[in-house]
């Protein structure tokens, strides 16, 4: 929701259940006795009530949230939200499954192995594993589910590979934000669009015949 955040009367803020949220500019100059980011764990409620009514002469004020594995304040914290008729809820959701599956192995890796992606080095490929991949799906399907039922008031469910052009206008006009705006995205897609190069060669034909099996080979490259 980057480029939404760019509309003058928004503020978007990142996902508040980052383990390194206070190195962010915006959350790292938030009043600790307005918004105590360091008790997100402990009252993550109040914690998300006073973050969400930290306006800044914003028309709509919002925030990027999903599902962290073994974190239960953020869980507490997303029914909550969705459980407020009065919030709107814009559930965003990516439709090539091996394209979201690719982005979170790169990132696990760079976490891991931070000297492998600095700059100006080429990107190292993916080991595809099958079985981490299914396992993945099986999440991300429980995930759509369960935000669907849990997500009550009004609700806007978008592609992530529409997020530009009208489908942030839509998003606008469901937010009631001014309109028309020119919205921007504030950085470069950070992956090509060649979904299959992103793995490692000798994993590609082990790769396409699963993608055959679950009935969707188109996954091997994603639209701009």
């Amino acid at each position: 929701m980057r480029a939404i955040d760019t509309h003058p009367d928004v503020l978007c803020y990142a996902h508040p259940f980052f383990p390194d949220i206070l190195k962010t500019p915006r959350f790292s100059k938030l009043d600790p006795n307005k918004v105590d980011v360091a008790s997100r764990y402990d009252r993550p409620l109040e914690y998300i009530t006073d973050l969400m009514s930290h306006r800044r002469n914003k028309l709509a004020v919002g925030l990027k949230i999903w599902p962290i594995e073994g974190d239960t304040a953020c869980m507490d914290a997303i029914k909550m939200l969705g459980a407020d008729e009065t919030i709107k809820k814009i559930r965003l959701f990516r439709e090539n499954e091996l394209a979201a599956f690719s982005s979170w192995q790169l990132v696990r890796e760079k976490n891991a192995q931070p000297h492998l992606f600095k700059p100006g080095l080429k990107k190292p490929k993916i080991a595809f594993r099958k079985n981490l991949f299914v396992n993945f799906l099986e999440r991300r399907q429980a995930w759509r589910d369960a935000s669907q039922n849990l997500a009550k008031g009004d609700v806007l469910t978008l592609p992530y590979e529409g997020l530009t052009g009208e489908g942030l206008q839509r998003a606008a006009a469901f937010l009631n934000l001014t309109l028309p705006h020119s919205f921007t995205t504030p950085s470069e897609k950070r992956n090509s669009n060649d979904i299959l190069g992103r793995f490692e060669k000798s994993e590609h034909r082990r790769l396409l015949r699963t993608l055959d099996q679950i009935g969707h080979p188109e996954w091997v490259s994603e639209s701009a």
